[in-house]
């Protein structure tokens, strides 16, 4: 029942009604082309008039072409599916990334975590896509196998009932081991992302207080970690394929017992049909209920990277009738605290309460404290990072918190403690939003002294921002 849900979830999900209608349609007269095809050549052999050579060759090369076209419809819309859903879901991740609050979810969540979502889920997803395919064209195999069957030798089906009932129990029992140990893997692989986020930045004083050994432990510790849990699943995986097998040459001797015991009702051309489609038969049964079983482990990763497509965003509100009188604003500065209190989560301490502060426009305010005291926590309040408990913050007589994030962020700047560029220009450093022209961030550059940068480079603000620029200008 879980599969099912799933198979329709990513059905729904890949393409529109109408492209999985016409995914299924494909598949379907691809089966019975190919199937149709080679009932034509039985049929064919049996012929003894050489003068219909032609028709029957023109017969079943019209099938086989026709079938090709249906194969070429089918890996078409399955690559558009692909390509489709992968984009979509990667960008609702990112958007749902960018605009979830940072004291909720960025604050508590590890950076190797949303590494590992953005990168081996979101690749996982890319697999499942070829699974979903399988599944439907294996399935489209094992239909056209027992039609041809069931019209040749009914007796060839007898076992068929025992089969399925083997091959269910074990499908259940490989995807209830299988499925948890997918996610203890996926689990297990966030680690090892986070320390190397973590080790990067820090080299240099690992380095100098020579705590080198010691995180080489801890990262090959979770690397060992990830692959116990690898190879528990591939010995799973193993051991599903070792039962199919036998099950399989259960079918293959009945078969051949089968085929020995009723000789005399067989042509040689039926009983080539029969064989190789019964064949067909068993072969396309396993592979759908291993493609189930696979399939059902990658929408693991989907389940994950959806997750992350519902994170709550921050109150973004945008109100462009009321943002729209804000040009001007601000044009003093003045900042007021009103009965202000703040927490960083719900399940946490009031870390500021009750502040009634008033900074006059145009001066110059240091806040002083020790480490704890709320001198971070006040910034990130004026930008609406940390939402209200109560009270408000005016500037300028506005309430800020009555304004849309994206106005009052863009007339706001703050400039870090920790330097940090993004790769790309210097333009696009200074001005990411591209709200300015040249000669007002050359104006901007020279009045910091920071003009030297792009004064004696032939590419100008054009300039790629690197990492040796960082060596070079700010060491």
């Amino acid at each position: 029942m879980e599969f099912a849900y799933q198979f329709l979830f990513l059905s729904v999900r890949t393409y529109n009604c109408l492209k999985f209608i016409n995914y299924f349609i494909g598949a379907l007269f691809w089966q019975a082309l190919r199937a149709g095809s080679d009932v034509w050549l039985a049929i064919w052999t049996q012929i003894q008039n050489v003068d219909e050579n032609l028709m029957y060759f023109g017969i079943y090369s019209a099938l086989a072409l026709v079938s090709t076209f249906f194969v070429y419809l089918r890996i078409r819309l399955m690559t558009k599916g692909i390509i489709d859903c992968q984009l979509r879901i990667h960008n609702e991740m990112v958007t749902s990334l960018v605009n979830a609050p940072i004291n909720l979810f960025h604050d508590k969540t590890p950076k190797g975590r949303i590494y590992n979502r953005l990168s081996k889920d979101l690749e996982q997803i890319f697999y499942s896509f070829y699974y979903y395919g399988f599944c439907i064209t294996s399935f489209f195999n094992f239909i056209g196998a027992l039609v041809i069957c069931s019209i040749y030798q009914i007796w060839s089906l007898l076992i068929l009932p025992i089969m399925l009932i083997i091959g269910f129990f074990i499908v259940r029992y490989y995807i209830s081991a299988s499925r948890d140990l997918t996610r203890m893997e996926g689990i297990a692989r966030s680690p090892i992302l986070n320390t190397i986020n973590e080790v990067l930045p820090g080299t240099m004083i690992i380095r100098g207080y020579k705590y080198e050994d010691k995180f080489v432990k801890k990262y090959t510790d979770r690397i060992d970690n990830m692959f116990k849990v690898q190879l528990y699943l591939t010995g799973c995986y193993n051991w599903f394929g070792i039962m199919m097998d036998f099950v399989a040459y259960a079918f293959m001797i009945f078969l051949i017992v089968l085929a020995i015991i009723l000789e005399e009702k067989f042509t040689p051309q039926s009983i080539g049909l029969l064989l190789t489609y019964a064949l067909a038969l068993q072969s396309s049964l396993f592979y759908f209920l291993s493609m189930c079983g696979s399939f059902s482990n990658f929408m693991i990763s989907m389940e994950r990277c959806l997750t992350y497509t519902q994170i709550p965003s921050e109150k973004y509100l945008d109100l462009p009738e009321e943002d729209s009188k804000l040009d001007s604003w601000p044009d003093n500065g003045k900042i007021e605290f009103a009965n202000y209190s703040v927490k960083y989560r719900p399940d946490t301490d009031i870390v500021l309460r009750n502040i009634d502060l008033v900074m006059e426009g145009r001066a110059k305010i240091g806040i002083v404290g020790r480490t704890g005291s709320g001198k971070s926590t006040i910034c990130l309040c004026l930008f609406r990072i940390l939402e209200p408990l109560e009270g408000t913050i005016y500037i300028d007589g506005v309430d800020i918190t009555k304004i849309g994030l994206r106005a009052l962020r863009r007339k706001l700047t703050i400039i870090p403690q920790d330097p940090s560029l993004i790769k790309g220009t210097l333009r696009y450093n200074i001005d990411p939003l591209n709200l300015s022209n040249d000669n007002d961030i050359k104006e901007v550059m020279k009045s910091i002294g920071f003009w030297y940068l792009a004064e004696n480079n032939e590419k100008g603000l054009d300039m790629e921002v690197i990492y040796l620029i960082i060596v070079n200008y700010f060491i």
